[in-house]
């Protein structure tokens, strides 16, 4: 597991709005894996900046993704700059079927929540995010089943209330005992689902 550490604003440091694509995400490269470097941003300033740029700074994407895994419950802050993107995430695919295996609910759930809101470019992951319909989480079973109504543009949920709101990153009204959330869905995949050969491009890691 990795880290999101790295020291805080100094004084007189210049705007992070200054920085170009390629500097940000050199900046965020500073928080990966056992990096010595460290950065003048802290990691919500380089986040909250790529957010504002949103597609324009895609390819950020994967390892925005990789990030959402890291140790430290911030670190799924990384996923609000991906929900802005939408489907320009793509490329971070196949590092967010990776972290639908981590033990931690809250990154497998906002993982489930970003794949759905870059939409039909991740039906490749429609098997993976349907076997968590049946998790002994509730939220994240909630998350499955908005996510599946996105990607296949189908209703599998029973209330507009239920849908994935981009405005709100990894917020899902949790699933109840009686699976009021995600029944609908668990029907579908049971019945139809499951039967459907998912094309498995955009889930592949490039070499």
């Amino acid at each position: 597991m990795h880290s999101l550490t790295g020291c805080g604003s100094v004084p007189e440091t210049p705007p992070i709005s200054e920085k170009s694509n390629a500097e940000l995400i050199q900046l965020l490269e500073t928080f990966e894996y056992e990096n010595e470097e460290t950065s003048i941003y802290p990691f919500y300033e380089i986040v909250e900046e790529l957010e504002i740029r949103g597609p324009s700074v895609s390819e950020a994407a994967p390892m925005l993704a990789k990030m959402i895994a890291f140790n430290g419950s911030t670190s799924v802050t990384a996923s609000h700059p991906l929900v802005v993107m939408g489907p320009s995430a793509q490329s971070a695919i196949p590092y967010l079927l990776q972290n639908l295996s981590n033990p931690r609910e809250d990154v497998r759930r906002y993982s489930i929540f970003v794949l759905g809101i870059i939409g039909e470019p991740a039906k490749c992951a429609i098997p993976e995010i349907a076997s968590h319909l049946w998790s002994a989480d509730y939220c994240v079973r909630s998350a499955a089943a908005g996510a599946l109504t996105e990607i296949t543009n189908t209703i599998l949920v029973e209330s507009e209330l239920y849908k994935l709101d981009a405005t709100m990153p990894g917020s899902v009204p949790c699933d109840g005992e009686d699976f009021s959330v995600s029944k609908i869905a668990r029907d579908w995949w049971q019945e139809t689902g499951q039967y459907i050969e998912w094309e498995d491009e955009n889930c592949t890691l490039l070499e």
